[in-house]
């Protein structure tokens, strides 16, 4: 907690700041994560296994992803014709920008990111030719991420116990920190 800093909103609402190197180290612990294939057609597994150069900005995030693919194919039918790509295992390094959006009704993060190039194809293994498509594949989905409800916090203060429950009412991002905007309710406990 002493690296986050916390002050009070109009006294409603309770605004936590997180700087972008603390969510930078946050993200790198959680990494690699695998990313659900949406797009029809396409099969395989696909895992973030690094984020770098993380940059907040306005409900926005910039980043380069190292993307790691395995067995990835892209199976359709054009005019009753069978179109059959096998990129196979993939690396690619690209760089990203995210817009952000929360909905406290579902307690969720939205992030939907979008590739804006390909950075390194020489270390790419597999089909190079037409891999448009793939990073497509990753661009314009928003993936949400379920938040955890925060635990209450019980105190004491003098003689009486106290709950205080912590709601997310909102999160962004602004300058290169994450704002988690939380409403308090405190209750005295019997």
């Amino acid at each position: 907690m002493s690296l986050l800093f916390i002050s009070p909103a109009l006294g409603k609402e309770i605004s936590i700041m997180i700087p972008r190197d603390v969510l930078a180290q946050l993200i790198r612990d959680t990494l690699p994560v695998h990313v659900p294939i949406k797009e029809k057609g396409f099969s395989g597994n696909i895992w973030i296994e690094s984020i770098q150069n993380l940059v907040l900005g306005d409900n926005e995030v910039g980043f380069l992803a190292n993307i790691r693919g395995e067995d990835i194919r892209y199976l359709r039918k054009i005019r009753n014709r069978p179109l059959d790509l096998r990129f196979g295992n993939i690396k690619m390094l690209l760089k990203c920008r995210g817009a952000l959006r929360y909905d406290p009704g579902v307690n969720t993060l939205f992030v939907t990111p979008y590739a804006k190039e390909e950075i390194d194809k020489e270390k790419s293994s597999g089909m190079i030719m037409g891999i448009s498509p793939l990073i497509a594949l990753l661009s314009g989905v928003e993936y949400p991420l379920r938040l955890q409800e925060l635990k209450p916090m019980i105190t004491q203060l003098g003689g009486k116990k106290l709950k205080i429950d912590l709601i997310i009412s909102d999160i962004h991002t602004k300058d290169n920190m994450l704002f988690i905007d939380v409403k308090p309710s405190i209750e005295a406990l019997k």
